[in-house]
């Protein structure tokens, strides 16, 4: 077994490209004017079950956590997240149904057009989606309600147990 005994590996132009911490940690130094975004939204409003419209936003109303220019990414009157940058992203969405005798799905929507059936639950309270997605700078994106499809949403700000329609969307690498 070999043992490299090195704490930064630098680019041959003198630049640390990353770092190793003594406990293992790798950390990237992204070049100046990488971008990040990141924004973990969800549900919240009058506590319980609430079946949208057809064709409407699922309405992830409240921001949890954001990062980078996530915050300013994502509106909580449209409920559509902009990506900032072109680049693949990470979409992410978690919700449960009132009962299993329920069908509901939502859909991809970018710029207006349904990409694919993301999320779906039937004889399941549970309906879940996750991709990965190429973007262009501007595009906005949303989750449609497909079919008059419900969801839970709770009063209470996250952290909370009680809280189940939740939404993330995180820039993974910026494409130039």
């Amino acid at each position: 077994m070999s043992t490299l005994g090195i704490e930064n590996i630098e680019h041959t132009n003198g630049t640390t490209a990353m770092t190793v911490s003594d406990g293992g940690v790798v950390t990237f130094n992204n070049p100046p004017g990488l971008k990040t975004s990141f924004v973990s939204v969800y549900a919240q409003g009058t506590s319980g079950y609430v079946t949208g419209s057809t064709g409407d936003f699922l309405p992830l109303s409240a921001v949890y956590q954001h990062k980078g220019t996530g915050n300013a990414d994502y509106n909580t009157s449209t409920y559509k997240y902009t990506a900032p940058v072109n680049g693949i992203y990470q979409i992410n969405l978690s919700l449960i149904v009132q009962s299993t005798s329920i069908s509901t799905h939502y859909e991809l929507n970018v710029d207006g057009t349904n990409q694919f059936v993301f999320a779906w639950s039937t004889g399941s309270r549970v309906s879940m989606g996750s991709t990965s997605f190429y973007l262009n700078a501007g595009q906005v994106v949303g989750f449609r309600n497909g079919n008059n499809a419900g969801y839970y949403r709770h009063s209470a700000s996250l952290p909370s147990n009680d809280h189940y329609t939740v939404g993330s969307y995180c820039l993974l690498q910026e494409v130039t």
